[in-house]
């Protein structure tokens, strides 16, 4: 589990996440301990730079938009690609899996928010994108529901 601290909205939540992104930020925060002594820490960002201070979130997301570059990973409209574009990715795509999964999705959505960070459904809606697959989900449990 990660805690998340007084992120927008000065919200904190705790967020799952799998052994490998677990094991990725502790070999992260290892190194970054091995560059930066901890009581010199001013804020409370989690990627400094070799001085202590919290990375801009300009530059952060320079070097995600180089990455992407380099990994040839584009939007579909053509903009440039966002750190927060993960947020839209993850949220349609957990819910397809629900929905691959036969779960009650309904009852799910106010996890999903919960997890986003979200104190109302209404904030979730506009993470989540209407692909082909995930409207050929719903339209299969729909027309299961019309059937039976």
């Amino acid at each position: 589990m990660l805690y998340i601290n007084e992120t927008k909205f000065h919200k904190s939540r705790l967020v799952t996440a799998n052994a490998p992104v677990m094991k990725m930020l502790k070999l992260y925060l290892d190194w970054r301990k091995s560059i930066v002594k901890e009581n010199h820490f001013v804020n409370n960002h989690l990627f400094l730079d070799k001085r202590g201070n919290g990375v801009p979130q300009h530059e952060l997301q320079q070097a995600f938009r180089l990455i992407c570059t380099k990994a040839n990973i584009v939007r579909k409209d053509g903009k440039n690609v966002r750190l927060h574009d993960l947020r839209h990715s993850f949220a349609t795509h957990r819910l397809v899996k629900w929905y691959k999964e036969g779960a009650d999705v309904q009852t799910l959505l106010p996890v999903l928010s919960t997890y986003l960070g979200h104190s109302h459904l209404e904030d979730t809606s506009i993470y989540l994108s209407m692909t082909h697959e995930l409207l050929d989900k719903a339209n299969i449990r729909f027309k299961t529901y019309v059937e039976s």
